[in-house]
């Protein structure tokens, strides 16, 4: 059944950062601001978006930059002048989120975020691999609470700030 993703807000903010930045999609007359929910627009039963949100509640994006379905090869340079800036912001913008780093190799399990602030609200329990772990995150105060494969639990309070880049990409380095 359908239902709306639990980061939709965030999901329209990033949307709408995009869209603020490029002319043609802000000033659309078939989308208030440029941006719309792919399923308000049309519904696509088993595709990629509802396997990835089932499976890893992910959340997933679609960029159209056109009408036409095989746009003319000569459009390109146009399409990247009118996405330049948009995708700059966007991709500044994934770094939004908070993560962690084993220093142990191929440690796997499982993490459990929940959001303290602005909100409380659970979002979800996600499985990690490779001893790393990261989450696209609107700004707040998250809980993660870690469980290795071999039964060890810990828990961790971390920050994002939406507007920061951090050089290390706000991960936590875990001994």
């Amino acid at each position: 059944t359908y239902d709306r993703h639990p980061m939709d807000a965030f999901a329209q903010e990033i949307s709408l950062l995009y869209a603020e930045h490029n002319p043609e999609m802000r000033a659309s007359s078939e989308f208030p601001r440029g941006i719309t929910n792919g399923a308000d627009w049309y519904v696509v039963k088993g595709g990629m978006q509802d396997w990835s949100y089932f499976w890893y509640n992910d959340l997933q994006i679609t960029i159209e930059l056109s009408h036409a379905k095989y746009p003319s090869y000569s459009e390109i340079p146009g399409f990247y002048r009118s996405n330049r800036e948009s995708m700059l912001r966007y991709a500044r913008k994934i770094h939004s989120g908070a993560g962690f780093k084993f220093k142990r190799p191929n440690i796997q399990g499982a993490v459990t975020i929940r959001q303290v602030s602005p909100q409380v609200r659970n979002l979800g329990s996600f499985a990690f691999a490779n001893s790393e772990f990261y989450k696209v995150l609107p700004e707040g105060e998250y809980e993660f609470v870690l469980t290795d494969k071999a039964g060890r639990r810990g828990s961790m309070k971390m920050f994002v700030d939406g507007d920061a880049v951090k050089s290390n990409g706000n991960y936590v380095s875990i001994d």
